[in-house]
């Protein structure tokens, strides 16, 4: 990919941006609850969580964009922590199960 594309591209994350098609989110739980604490602990303390959004780019095969953001332990001021471009990969999954 070109540079001037890859710049068209990053230079519209915050708004609607013609060459990204949105694909989902996905929640990434980070941080200490309150229960690592035991049971004297209230709430939780000294989270964070992460979010992905996940773009394919239209004008390249196979090819996405992950931007990363980040909010604070009340789950306020998202940042933008990283972009990343992105392949496909599929993955088998092994999975055990009870032998009836």
């Amino acid at each position: 990919m070109e540079l001037e594309k890859i710049n068209s591209i990053l230079s519209k994350l915050n708004t609607s941006n013609p060459d990204l098609e949105y694909i989902k989110t996905e929640e990434i739980h980070m941080g200490v609850s309150g229960s690592s604490y035991g049971d004297s602990a209230e709430g939780v303390q000294g989270e964070s969580d992460q979010t992905v959004d996940i773009y394919k780019i239209k004008s390249e095969e196979d090819l996405y964009l992950m931007v990363y953001k980040e909010t604070d332990s009340y789950g306020d001021n998202p940042s933008l922590t990283s972009v990343q471009f992105a392949k496909v990969t599929k993955q088998n999954k092994t999975v055990y199960k009870p032998v009836s």
